[in-house]
């Protein structure tokens, strides 16, 4: 019987740099699902108050005619911090385990990604990221907002 040969060691290095992006990329993917929430948030209250301050600039007319519009973006602003609340945070206000093994998961990839290949390849991992995700925006024919 003939005995196998291992792989060479630039294919095995090849492989472990493929998984650790793919692991980085789906841990990324799955924190992003509760981060982006309140980086959302963020802008959401901004165009909350930009929106409140521009309608009360054109007056008492308008004001009232766009005061349902108004409403329903701060209770939309609202109903998502509520949700967001829910994905980062147990009832008594503490980090959900969950959320915060992710984190730490994430972390590590990321030690071990820069230990094995270096910050330069844990940089190209995370512009891959985004140009991935930048993609997907462009892609996006949802209508959501």
């Amino acid at each position: 019987m003939k005995k196998s040969k291992d792989i060479s060691k630039e294919d095995k290095t090849s492989l472990h740099k493929r998984y650790l992006f793919w692991l980085y990329k789906m841990t990324r993917e799955e924190s992003d699902k509760t981060d982006r929430k309140f980086t959302q948030l963020d802008v959401d209250k901004e165009i909350q108050k930009l929106l409140g301050d521009k309608v009360r600039g054109l007056g008492a007319a308008f004001e009232k005619n766009l005061s349902p519009f108004l409403k329903e973006w701060k209770e939309y602003v609202f109903q998502k911090e509520s949700d967001a609340q829910k994905l980062k945070f147990t009832e008594d206000g503490l980090m959900d385990p969950g959320y915060l093994f992710l984190r730490l998961k994430l972390e590590a990839i990321e030690q071990v990604t820069k230990a094995r290949f270096g910050r330069k390849a844990l940089a190209e991992f995370k512009k891959l990221y985004e140009e991935i995700s930048l993609k997907r925006i462009l892609e996006d024919t949802s209508g959501r907002r």
